[in-house]
């Protein structure tokens, strides 16, 4: 869609110009005593911060409007202490870690952090289920996310956490905010407007629409000559909220379809690899490394995303207690296409004639992926609370997940198979937690969660042309249960200060890996396991929040976490030039073995004055480590743990005359860890360091703001993933100007 036709688009939608989602005025710098006085739902009831008991972190729209983008999950967790986010360069494959939580790219396993948006678990699914969609990241009010083992409240796979990202509510009065985000270098053009109507006194609707046409990308496919991170489509929002006495209800209505980046990964390949040349073997005499972000494949890469979503809030109050119901169905479609073989016909021709591939007489080029899955969830939470001295709540919570997922593998086309594979979930639990006030300034709490976890899954494949059943049809079914606890113990020694310690369990549910892979599936250099089981972990922790002085707000936790039967991610290892398969490998799950992990964190928010301004200051640190205790991996780090990470972000915001002066400056920082566990006899790879900086410098008057951005300002170029075979590498530098204004 061109930009023209977008900004005409918004005016009729909003009825005005363009300008911004967001209502928040940021003129102002936070104060720091305000930080902890943010109200949250972390433990299913609205709290101040500075209350829970728990390590938890809450990014507000305001701070969110400072990251000039916020497209994926790694724009929110980099600023949290223990937070990791493995980006694969596609929000379909990425995915997030908290405390060293295992991931499991590429696989059929759930992420090993609870994903919620607007109380809602999103998650699940056969595929692209460990990351959240671009929709939930729309007109965003504030995100909470909650570091540690949090299974009572938020069961299944909130083994290091939860994340909870929660929309802008439907306001009691007329205002609005539009967008418009122009990157010349990347050629895009973002638009999005809210509109938020009071109809009366007890009725209010908000509207709102994005539109995104991303001509040009990072990451070219030169054969091609486009891109495969290109993006096209839009996101559409209605919300109507009724409040009249106790009755407080919400409906959320929203559909996006998106064309977004497929992220490709660059092949390379040492001399030696398919050594010796036989007929049916590429062999690699010489090193062969593609240039970074310039792909030759000879297949359009792409992912096309829909989300459709409903969403009731209902809360009522009893005087007594509040009665809460969330109630969703969502449906989740993606169609993943990708080149296979990392490089066109051009490019192994000219391989073969400088001497650098030699065999492999049957060797080809056009072999590609194409992975649909089409997610059903149907969520139901209902919980009441209330006390005072004795405080209690109880709920119970309903998930059902239907997902289809179809891997289509064309090896040498027109040859090719194509997998069928079906997950029927059904998850049930009761949780309840209580808490008494021993003193006015010590608290006792238990939270119990008690969840049955039923899944079946059928799967058979079939060869083309010959559509020949090669993979003969299974079913199976996984039933578990679970209980899961939490003990927390808090004290508040100083009016503005509070001690924690808690011990409690969470749990990541097993399940079934699809077998995706060159037929028949089962058969590679690594075969493939049909299932993996739960994995069960315990948490010991202890933290302190409060206010060192008036206007430094900060937290530190400490916890040490046993894994029991750690899900990993490993590869059937299949490669490019490798004579079985000459394919990217296929990835799948395994419990690797028992886990111990520790970790410190620490996360302060200062604000202060210099000359005629003043701003905030935030800044985390966090150190932490993992190790492998028996099984397969017995000694190895866990994966994806750096040893430290660090963040920062200031922001200063000075007069001059009637307009107001700000920037803005976020820095994150990575040392240590290993990328993978060894497979076979190939040494695990070592996360690559980096430190990332953006920057944002605007103008402010009255209701229109102009700024500009860039993202990794020092152009900082480092890999995701470096599988020894094929490298995904971070986004390079990228600019742009966003045009603001509020009514």
């Amino acid at each position: 869609m061109a930009c023209g036709a977008a900004l005409g688009a918004l005016i009729a939608v909003s009825g005005g110009p363009a300008a911004d989602a967001q209502t928040t005025t940021p003129d102002k710098s936070a104060k720091t005593t305000d930080v902890g006085e943010v109200v949250v739902t972390a433990r299913k009831r609205e709290e101040r911060l500075r209350d829970v008991p728990i390590a938890a972190s809450v990014i507000d729209s305001a701070s969110l409007e400072k990251r000039a983008s916020v497209e994926d999950t790694g724009a929110i967790v980099t600023s949290v202490p223990g937070a990791r986010f493995n980006n694969l360069t596609s929000s379909t494959l990425s995915e997030v870690s908290l405390r060293g939580s295992g991931t499991a790219r590429g696989t059929n396993a759930d992420t090993g952090v609870g994903l919620y948006a607007n109380g809602v678990y999103v998650g699940g699914g056969l595929q692209f289920a460990r990351n959240y969609t671009q929709i939930d990241f729309f007109d965003l009010g504030r995100a909470e996310i909650l570091r540690g083992t949090l299974g009572a409240l938020y069961g299944r796979n909130a083994v290091g956490g939860a994340i909870n990202l929660i929309s802008q509510q439907p306001l009691f009065d007329n205002s609005g905010g539009a967008l418009l985000d122009y990157g010349p270098d990347i050629k895009k053009k973002l638009a999005s407007v809210v509109e938020n109507f009071k109809v009366n006194d007890e009725f209010a609707v908000r509207l709102g629409a994005q539109f995104v046409d991303q001509e040009s990308g990072l990451y070219k496919e030169v054969s091609l000559g486009r891109a495969s991170d290109e993006q096209h489509g839009w996101i559409l929002r209605g919300q109507a909220r009724y409040e009249h006495g106790p009755l407080d209800a919400t409906f959320l209505m929203q559909y996006s379809h998106l064309t977004i980046g497929g992220g490709e990964a660059s092949l390379t390949i040492k001399a030696g690899t398919g050594c010796p040349a036989t007929a049916a073997a590429v062999c690699y005499l010489k090193n062969y490394f593609q240039t970074p972000y310039v792909l030759p494949f000879n297949t359009l890469s792409y992912v096309n995303q829909g989300v459709t979503q409903g969403i009731l809030t209902v809360n009522y109050d009893l005087n007594w207690a509040k009665l809460t119901s969330v109630t969703s169905f969502r449906r989740r479609s993606t169609d993943f296409v990708s080149d296979n073989d990392l490089m066109d016909a051009a490019t192994l021709a000219g391989l073969r004639a400088n001497g650098t591939v030699t065999g492999g007489a049957n060797q080809r080029t056009d072999s590609y992926q194409n992975l649909g899955d089409l997610t059903y969830t149907y969520y139901e939470d209902i919980h009441l609370a209330g006390g005072d001295r004795l405080n209690w709540l109880g709920g119970v919570e309903f998930v059902r997940i239907g997902s289809r997922y179809n891997p289509l593998q064309v090896t040498a086309n027109p040859v090719g198979a194509e997998t069928f594979n079906g997950l029927n979930y059904i998850s049930w639990a009761p949780y309840g937690s209580v808490g008494y006030n021993v003193t006015d300034t010590v608290n006792l709490s238990a939270e119990l969660r008690y969840t049955d976890d039923q899944k079946g899954f059928w799967s058979y494949g079939d060869t083309f042309p010959a559509h020949v059943v090669n993979v003969p049809l299974v079913s199976r079914t996984f039933n578990s249960t679970n209980w899961s606890y939490n003990l927390i113990a808090d004290w508040k020694f100083m009016p503005e200060w509070m001690a924690y310690a808690k011990v409690g369990t969470g749990y990541r549910a097993g399940g079934f890996n699809s077998g995706v892979g060159v037929a028949p599936p089962l058969v590679a250099p690594r075969p493939l396991q049909p299932t993996f089981g739960n994995e069960e972990s315990i948490t010991y922790e202890v933290g302190a929040k409060g206010n060192l002085l008036a206007n430094l707000y900060t937290t530190i936790a400490a916890y040490k976490t046993h894994v029991k039967g750690a899900l990993t991610q490993v590869d059937n290892g299949c490669f490019v030039g490798n004579p079985q398969c000459s394919v990217r490998p296929t990835n799948f799950a395994i419990n690797g073995g028992d886990a111990d992990l520790w970790g410190i964190e620490w996360e302060g928010n200062l604000s202060y004055h210099l000359g005629p301004g003043s701003g905030l200051l935030k800044a985390t640190a966090s150190r932490q480590s993992g190790t492998f205790k028996g099984g397969v991996y017995d000694g190895f780090d866990v994966p994806q743990t750096p040893d430290w990470l660090y963040s920062a972000n200031l922001d200063y915001n000075v007069p001059v005359g009637s307009v107001m002066l700000f920037g803005d400056v976020n820095y994150i920082g990575q040392r240590g860890g290993k990328e993978s566990v060894a497979v076979g006899t190939t040494a695990p790879a070592s996360l690559k360091p980096y430190d990332v900086v953006d920057l944002r410098l605007g103008v402010r008057w009255k209701s229109t703001e102009l700024a500009y951005y860039v993202s990794n300002l020092t152009n900082d170029q480092y890999t995701f993933i470096d599988s020894g075979t094929s490298t995904r590498w971070s986004p390079p530098r990228t600019y742009g100007i966003q045009l603001r204004y509020r009514w």
